[in-house]
C-alpha cells in the first residue's frame, strides 16, 4: 500500500481542477500544510494553475470571498518572505518572549500590526487554520519549571488573545474580504466576547454592509452586543453613524450603553466630524447627561474633546446646576493641560 505521503500528490493532480482542490483546502481538518503546499508547488510549476488562481484570488465577493482569500494565500507561499513564519507564529505568542514582558502574557496584537498589508491574506489563513499551522504554544515551549497548571492558562490566554487581535488587524488592512470575514464572525461566532470583539473591528473597515450589520445590532435585545455595535458605528467616518449614536444617547441611563455612545461621541469630536448642528446636539447631550447621570469620565472626556474641536459650541453651555459647574471647572483644567502639553 502506498503511504498517505505518496498518495495525496496522485489524488491531488487527478483532481485537477484548480477551485476544487482550493476548496479541499479550505475544508480540510487536518494536512492543510501539506495540501497547501502541493498547491504552491502546482502554482511554481504550472502558469495556467497559478493564474487561475489569480482569477479566484480576485473574485472577492459575499459569496466567494473565502476562497479568494486563500487563493491569494496560497500565491504568497509561492515566494518565500519573513512574513509567513512571522504571521503563522506571531511574536506576541511566543513564551520565551511574552514571560519575559512585564505582564507577562500573550500579546500578539503588535506583531500582527505590523505585516504589510499586500500580505493580508495570510492574516485570513491564520484565522482559519491556526492550530494546523502550529500557532499555539505546546509544553516544550515553556520554561521546564513552569508548572503544569500555568502552562494550561497560558495556553488558554493565547487563544483568547488571538481572535480579537486578529480581527482589528484584519479591519484595518482594508482589503476587500475584511468586512465578509469580520461580519460572519459577529453574527455568527457562538462565542460571546468574540462577536462583541467583532462587532467592534467591524466600523473599522468603513464599509457600506458593515454599517447596516452594526445598526441592526445596536437596536438588538442584547446589551454587550448593542454596547460593542456602538463601538464600531463610532469608528466608522459616517453621518448617519453619529446621528444613530446621537439618538442612542436619549436612551435612559439603565439602558447600559450610554458610557460606550459617550466614548463613540468623542471619538467623532476628536477626529472633527461634527457639524454645528451636531455640535449643539452633544450639547444638550453633555447637559442631560451630567444633570441624570453625573459627570463621570466619559462625559469629561467628550465634553473636553468638543471644548477643543468645537468651543463655539462648548461656550453655549452655560453651567446653571451644580453638576454643570463641576463638569466646567474639570474641563477646563484638561483644556489648559492640553496647552501647556503642547507648547
Amino acid at each position: 500500500m502506498m503511504s498517505p505521503t505518496i498518495l495525496l500528490p496522485l489524488v491531488l493532480a487527478a483532481a485537477g481542477e484548480p477551485r476544487d482542490e482550493l476548496r479541499r483546502l479550505i475544508s480540510s481538518d487536518s494536512g492543510y500544510v501539506q495540501l497547501r503546499e502541493q498547491l504552491t508547488s502546482e502554482a511554481r510549476s504550472q502558469a495556467k494553475f497559478g493564474k487561475a488562481l489569480d482569477e479566484l484570488a480576485a473574485r472577492v465577493n459575499e459569496v466567494s470571498w473565502k476562497e479568494a482569500v486563500f487563493a491569494e494565500a496560497v500565491r504568497l507561499h509561492v515566494t518565500p518572505s519573513r512574513w509567513i513564519d512571522e504571521v503563522a507564529r506571531p511574536s506576541g505568542l511566543v513564551p520565551s518572549i511574552y514571560l519575559k514582558s512585564r505582564i507577562r502574557k500573550p500579546m500578539p496584537l503588535e506583531a500582527l500590526s505590523k505585516v504589510d498589508e499586500s500580505r493580508a491574506a495570510l492574516l485570513f489563513e491564520l484565522w482559519f487554520k491556526a492550530e494546523q499551522l502550529g500557532t499555539y504554544s505546546v509544553d516544550d515551549d515553556f520554561p521546564v519549571a513552569l508548572p503544569a497548571s500555568e502552562r494550561m492558562r497560558l495556553r488558554a490566554l493565547e487563544r483568547d488573545a488571538l481572535g480579537p487581535a486578529l480581527l482589528h488587524v484584519i479591519a484595518r488592512s482594508r482589503h476587500a474580504a475584511a468586512p465578509y470575514l469580520i461580519r460572519e464572525v459577529a453574527t455568527k461566532d457562538q462565542r460571546a466576547s468574540i462577536r462583541e470583539a467583532a462587532l467592534t473591528a467591524l466600523g473599522e473597515t468603513q464599509h457600506p454592509l458593515a454599517f447596516e450589520t452594526l445598526k441592526s445590532v445596536s437596536m438588538g435585545s442584547d446589551r454587550g452586543a448593542r454596547a460593542a455595535a456602538i463601538v464600531g458605528l463610532a469608528a466608522m467616518s459616517r453621518p448617519d453613524a453619529l446621528e444613530l449614536l446621537l439618538g442612542f444617547a436619549m436612551r435612559p441611563a439603565s439602558d447600559g450603553t450610554l458610557l460606550a455612545v459617550l466614548r463613540g461621541l468623542s471619538r467623532f469630536a476628536a477626529r472633527g466630524e461634527l457639524t454645528n448642528t451636531h455640535a449643539d446636539a452633544i450639547v444638550g447631550v453633555i447637559r442631560r447627561t451630567a444633570n441624570e447621570a453625573g459627570t463621570d469620565d466619559a462625559l469629561v472626556e467628550l465634553s473636553t474633546q468638543l471644548a477643543k474641536t468645537r468651543p463655539e459650541a462648548w461656550g453655549k453651555l452655560t453651567p446653571a446646576t451644580e453638576a454643570e459647574r463641576t463638569l466646567v471647572s474639570r474641563v477646563a483644567t484638561r483644556v489648559e493641560w492640553s496647552k501647556r502639553r503642547a507648547r
